[in-house]
């Protein structure tokens, strides 16, 4: 992968610390992400790059227990300038496939502002259901996420609030 102006960092170290490996990976731009381990060992990370100039993409790659690339794959693309679209936010469920969250503005954005996401993908990475919320037409932020023990989800963020 060409390396750019911001690049994901990964490292992996020992439990006293000691380096085991590091990696970088990203494009001529921004790269940012974080990382969950699977149970099948690999390491799925979730974020954002840009694409071009100030236009921001989310995106889902996968590595080896050794930080090498597998695959990765872009989904919402930034409909609005300085709003990117990011997941950063990856849950493991029973059957390897992933939950995503974070805050998009892609097409389908409401009100031209960022609104939360939660999306589902598969092990290989394909899109099984996304679903997009907002309270407001103002900026919609998602940060968190949990699965509850009834295998709900809860997120949770802000929402700015203007006129007042």
């Amino acid at each position: 992968m060409v390396s750019g102006e911001v690049d994901n960092w990964y490292l992996c170290v020992d439990s006293d610390g000691n380096l085991i490996w590091e990696k970088s990976y990203g494009g001529p731009f921004y790269d940012g992400g974080n990382a969950i381990s699977l149970n099948n060992g690999e390491i799925q990370i979730s974020g954002s790059r840009e694409y071009a100039s100030h236009r921001y993409e989310s995106l889902v790659m996968r590595l080896n227990n050794n930080g090498d690339f597998l695959w990765q794959k872009s989904y919402m693309k930034q409909s609005f300038y300085y709003h990117p679209s990011s997941l950063h936010l990856a849950l493991e469920l029973q059957d390897g496939s992933i939950i995503l969250e974070g805050t998009t503005t892609d097409n389908n954005s409401f009100f031209s502002q960022p609104i939360g996401v939660i999306m589902k993908i598969s092990e290989s990475g394909d899109s099984l259901w996304s679903r997009y919320y907002h309270l407001r037409s103002d900026d919609h932020y998602t940060w968190d996420l949990e699965e509850l023990d009834n295998g709900d989800f809860l997120m949770s963020g802000y929402v700015i609030v203007t006129g007042k």
